[in-house]
């Protein structure tokens, strides 16, 4: 599904002021109205928005406006809050390691605010249940991922790359993991998401000798 938002609207005195909604449950970029009523003869409403990249009101008749949702952040007199992204679904053995399909991450993103990945961070998962690695291969490692590095869609010069990502389970582990992150899309939208991984016990047979 789109991203949708929360308009939490307010008005100032006078306390007679009735508004046709408090709450807007609005779509990004769709549009929704409201309006006021118990107005004096010949007073008129003034509509404005404090984070005016997150949400347009445009007058539409006395007492009316047209609220449009453009853009998701914290907002003051219009509150709203952003649909986090859908969850990113891996799987890997105990033990094993999987590297991070930087396509998801985008998919995901573009389902948000339409919009291509910028970069992520990512909240550090247990060190009991696995770890992030950077640039993993068959052991061996750049470093481990930090929670205060940017990772880029694409990569870039100077940049790491989200696709050397990769997450690497713990042999006694078996179970769901799930890492939480952050992330902005080129348009500087920002939002929250998550990476599901199933971490499964290792499947094969066992010989005893002796």
């Amino acid at each position: 599904g789109g991203a949708g938002a929360t308009c939490a609207v307010t008005v100032s005195d006078p306390s007679y002021l009735t508004l046709s909604k408090t709450e807007l449950s609005v779509m990004f970029g769709k549009t929704s109205s409201l309006s006021v009523s118990n107005l004096p003869d010949g007073a008129s409403v003034s509509w404005s928005a404090d984070e005016k990249n997150i949400v347009s009101l445009s007058p539409s008749g006395t007492g009316n406006a047209n609220c449009t949702v453009k853009g998701v952040t914290a907002g003051k007199s219009v509150t709203v809050t952003a649909a986090s992204a859908p969850d990113i679904t891996s799987s890997v053995a105990s033990g094993g390691s999987v590297t991070f399909d930087e396509s998801k991450f985008n998919s995901a993103c573009t389902e948000v605010y339409g919009n291509k990945l910028n970069y992520v961070t990512f909240t550090l998962p247990s060190s009991s249940r696995g770890t992030l690695y950077y640039n993993y291969s068959n052991g061996t490692y750049d470093q481990k991922v930090s929670e205060s590095t940017k990772y880029y869609y694409g990569g870039g010069v100077f940049k790491s790359a989200l696709s050397k990502v990769s997450f690497v389970a713990e042999p006694d582990y078996s179970g769901k993991v799930t890492i939480s992150y952050s992330a902005v899309d080129t348009s500087g939208y920002s939002y929250t998401g998550a990476v599901a991984i199933t971490v499964s016990e290792p499947t094969g047979s066992i010989e005893f000798s002796g």
